[in-house]
């Protein structure tokens, strides 16, 4: 609904104006005053859509009133019809330059009233409509406008907050030099407030040395217009400590392309300095190992680059160190050996790649070749899973030297070996023919078969030369046999032997000998025992050599245990335990070497060859077997032969 306002003061001009003027659309509502400062009055509270007022008043004019009624806040764009008379064109004049929309002559005509009026209210509606569009695109600017200055706000902050995040000292400075922000590890560095150092000098900030060396880089930033980077710069934190920071700077341009700022970013680098001093010296440490081995070193990666080099390596191989440095091709070593025949003869390419090939191979391997100056090397080849490959090199002249010299040496010592089994074996056949004589003649005298002998102690001396003979034998015999294992010529004439059976008669072999000295022999063979795939004759000796010497070493009233049992996994075990004098434990190395004898009473009184134990070792070894023996002094020996499972073969039929 549109408000008009009238303002004539001659009542009958008024009603034809508040006639007119309802009668331009429904619902108009019409008000109408005879004095200016009545409708001035209320115009103070109202904003009508259309005012129309007379010029010639009496206490007012129509350019007064118009003035007064612009000069309202909300009244300015409120359209004014004046009405005049013709003759006023002064008046007209004067209204329009007050703030007059319009003009109408009187008399008024009623149509051009009407078109005139119902024109300027719907340029008034449009006028309102703009304004609350206006408005409201205004509200939404500021309400956009808002919004962007607190995300501007919220982003500032964030911005800040990383700033501030980073470990690391960042600063921007202008072109003046004059600091904009510095970020709080920086500002905790240098123990200032980050508020503290914005709009001051960077010398004022930072001190004259810092502030006056960045100056100088600030400066050729912004000479140059580019990033600069790898700066380093040592510094002293406020404990005193030395920390180095990598510096870089860059220039911060505005939307011209103008250099506003200088920012600094400074990362502390302290730790990783230390690392490479550590990495530096430890590298100085190796490299100084590795030029002190007596090894030659070469490392090379998949492509055959060499990596490192020790100067043993340039020595043993008789090549320029510049050949070995670190970025130098090892095929070029290679093929260097190659054309001076250290690979020996053939297609120089051809040996090159098969030794190539090996290298390749990522496998571990040696071998050895000539060196150049005709020395024996020998060269390792380890590979390093994904980083390449150490190949060493040793000197082993003096190696082969002594290897050869200890192969001389074997083969001597088995030429005199072997001419002392011929000279035993000679020399056997030359004895025991003699000795087969003495031994018939006087088992002849002492058992009288040609007749008594006059004097009873003719018969006690053939005794005793029989006695003597066969020791004599048994002593050939065991050194026969000793001899021949050394030899390797010794064969096992392998059968079923019952051990149950060679236990019984080696034990029948020895009683009377046992009886003599007082000494009670048992044996104790479980019936569980198989049959053994073995040389009997070679059993029964070890069996005869461990009881002899149980036998000798026991004192009138001592016992014997020959036991027989399955130990282990099915091994055969026969142990033959004493209470003799035993054996020290210091004592055992000589008791079972060859021609050893333990000092004791009893060596003393009855000398034996020494031949016994070490011979029942070699024979008990023959058979893959073991003779252990575990005595100790004053508690007796026991004394066990091991033999493996391998040679059971079925249980004895005992019935």
């Amino acid at each position: 609904m549109a408000d008009i306002v009238i303002v004539d003061d001659r009542v009958t001009n008024r009603n034809i104006l508040v006639r007119l003027a309802g009668s331009l659309e429904d619902g108009i509502a019409v008000h109408a005053f005879g004095a200016p400062e009545e409708a001035l009055a209320w115009l103070v509270e109202h904003s009508p859509d259309l005012i129309i007022t007379d010029y010639k008043m009496p206490r007012m004019d129509g350019d007064q009133f118009i003035r007064r009624v612009r000069e309202m806040p909300l009244l300015g764009d409120v359209p004014i019809i004046v009405v005049t008379v013709y003759e006023d064109r002064d008046f007209r004049y004067r209204a329009l330059e007050s703030g007059a929309t319009d003009f109408l002559l009187s008399p008024v005509d009623h149509h051009e009233f009407r078109a005139r009026a119902r024109n300027l209210l719907t340029l008034r509606k449009q006028q309102e409509i703009i304004k609350r569009r206006a408005y409201t695109l205004e509200r939404r600017l500021e309400t956009t406008n808002r919004l962007h200055r607190r995300e501007l706000r919220e982003t500032e902050e964030k911005l800040r907050l990383v700033i501030n995040t980073v470990p690391a000292m960042i600063c921007a400075a202008d072109a003046s030099g004059r600091c904009v922000f510095i970020n709080n590890y920086q500002a905790a560095f240098f123990g200032i407030d980050p508020g503290y150092a914005a709009g001051r000098p960077l010398d004022e900030v930072f001190g004259k040395d810092y502030g006056g060396r960045h100056r100088q880089l600030d400066d050729r930033v912004l000479d140059e217009g580019e990033t600069l980077r790898g700066c380093e710069e040592t510094l002293l934190d406020r404990d005193g400590h030395r920390r180095t920071f990598l510096v870089t700077k860059a220039p911060l341009r505005e939307t011209s392309g103008e250099i506003a700022a200088i920012v600094t970013v400074s990362f502390d680098i302290s730790e990783r300095k230390a690392r490479e001093r550590e990495v530096h010296e430890k590298s100085t440490l190796l490299r100084a190992t590795t030029d002190a081995m007596a090894q030659g070193l070469v490392t090379f990666d998949r492509d055959f680059v060499i990596l490192a080099a020790n100067q043993r390596a340039a020595e043993l191989l008789h090549m320029p160190e510049a050949m070995l440095r670190p970025g130098a091709s090892y095929e070029a070593v290679v093929r260097h050996a190659v054309e001076r025949g250290e690979f020996g003869l053939g297609d120089a390419d051809e040996l090159c790649a098969q030794h190539l090939a090996v290298l390749a191979s990522g496998e571990m391997s040696r071998f050895e070749r000539a060196g150049a100056d005709g020395k024996a090397l020998e060269v390792r080849v380890n590979a390093v899973a994904d980083l390449g490959t150490v190949v060493t090199y040793t000197d082993i002249t003096e190696r082969k030297r002594a290897e050869y010299q200890l192969w001389v040496a074997k083969e001597e010592a088995e030429r005199a070996n072997r001419a002392k089994s011929v000279f035993l074996s000679n020399m056997s056949h030359e004895l025991r023919t003699p000795l087969n004589a003495i031994m018939g003649f006087s088992e002849i005298m002492r058992d009288e078969l040609f007749g008594p002998l006059e004097n009873t102690r003719y018969c006690e001396f053939a005794d005793s030369i029989h006695l003597s003979g066969q020791n004599l034998l048994e002593l050939i015999d065991d050194m026969l046999d000793l001899s021949r294992v050394e030899a390797g010529k010794i064969d096992l004439e392998e059968d079923e032997v019952d051990l149950e059976r060679a236990v019984a008669e080696v034990m029948a072999l020895l009683s009377t000998r046992a009886e003599s000295g007082g000494i009670q022999v048992e044996a104790e063979v479980a019936g569980d025992i198989p049959l053994l795939l073995a040389d009997g004759r070679k059993i029964q000796q070890i069996l005869t050599n461990v009881l002899s010497n149980a036998i000798k070493f026991t004192p009138a009233g001592g016992r014997i245990t020959v036991s027989a049992r399955r130990g282990e996994g099915g091994a055969l075990q026969v142990a033959v335990s004493d209470t003799g004098i035993g054996i020290a434990k210091q004592d055992l190395p000589t008791a079972i070497s060859r021609f050893g004898q333990v000092d004791n009473d009893i060596n003393r009184r009855s000398r034996g060859t020494g031949l016994g134990l070490p011979l029942a070792m070699e024979l008990a070894e023959l058979h893959g077997g073991e003779l252990d023996i575990s005595s100790a002094a004053g508690q007796g020996t026991v004394v066990t032969l091991t033999l493996p499972a391998s040679r059971s073969i079925r249980h004895a039929n005992r019935a």
